[in-house]
């Protein structure tokens, strides 16, 4: 690729980086957590749960912490923490995406130095 169009590729991943990073900088309540919902079986024999009918939605909130994932039990009148982890997991997306556009601005940044290097014949 030459010189002119690194610099063109460059202007319109920096242009796409600043959208994503106004999205991430939005002021926003959130829990840095991932909403989970899942249905459980009980064990119990003759239960509605042993043919296949599970009990639930219940509601946790899935985190990381130190390698292993650990689930938070959310009861049901603080069911507005659901948006909250829905705001971390947009957000997450986002700083992923600048990463990427980061990652491919670099590569072109120095590919544009190789570019404009003078041989020496």
């Amino acid at each position: 690729m030459d010189a002119s169009k690194i610099r063109q590729r460059i202007v319109l991943l920096r242009r796409a980086r600043e959208k994503i990073e106004g999205l991430a900088l939005r002021r926003e309540s959130m829990i840095d957590g991932y909403w989970i919902t899942r249905y459980i079986e009980c064990g119990k024999s003759g239960c509605k749960c042993a043919s296949g009918d599970k009990h639930g939605p219940y509601y946790y909130i899935s985190r990381t912490v130190k390698g292993k994932t650990h689930l938070e039990y959310i009861e049901q009148e603080y069911m507005n923490k659901e948006q909250m982890c829905k705001s971390w997991s947009r957000h997450s997306k986002w700083v992923a995406e600048m990463v990427k556009y980061n990652r491919e601005i670099e590569s072109l940044y120095r590919q544009l130095a190789k570019a404009q290097v003078k041989r020496r014949e």
